[in-house]
């Protein structure tokens, strides 16, 4: 793909020449390096698949941040060598937390909302009628 949102499915493709198994990771900043040590952000197939396969699946986590210079690259896994990289943009996940329903105040008065964030530092909050 060349863009999607945290936390959506995606399904990267590849063709192989001279290699029996491949790996695939996403890096910001420029291409991966074949350890995973530069610009490193996920693992979206750290075991080695068959390069008959030509598709690995990959759900993306909710978590990740937001970048437009993110490239998704298909490692060879025995000769530890980057095969090529995909330019990708990653769009920050909406996630939407539910109140759980029957949540009532008064107007003008002040209500306390709790929660815990993983993976996200910042939040908007919404009210919303419906």
């Amino acid at each position: 793909p060349a863009s999607f949102i945290a936390g959506d499915p995606v399904s990267v493709g590849f063709t192989c020449a001279g290699t029996s198994h491949v790996k695939a990771l996403l890096c910001k900043g420029g291409p991966c390096a074949t350890d995973a040590s530069t610009g490193f952000v996920a693992w979206i197939q750290q075991s080695p698949v068959k390069c008959s396969d030509a598709t690995v699946a990959w759900t993306s986590p909710n978590s990740l941040v937001q970048c437009s210079d993110c490239q998704v690259c298909v490692v060879d896994s025995a000769a530890s060598s980057v095969m090529g990289c995909r330019a990708v943009t990653v769009t920050a996940a909406n996630v939407v937390i539910g109140m759980g329903g029957g949540a009532t105040f008064q107007a003008g008065t002040a209500v306390s909302l709790s929660f815990i964030c993983g993976g996200v530092s910042k939040i908007r909050v919404l009210l919303c009628n419906g």
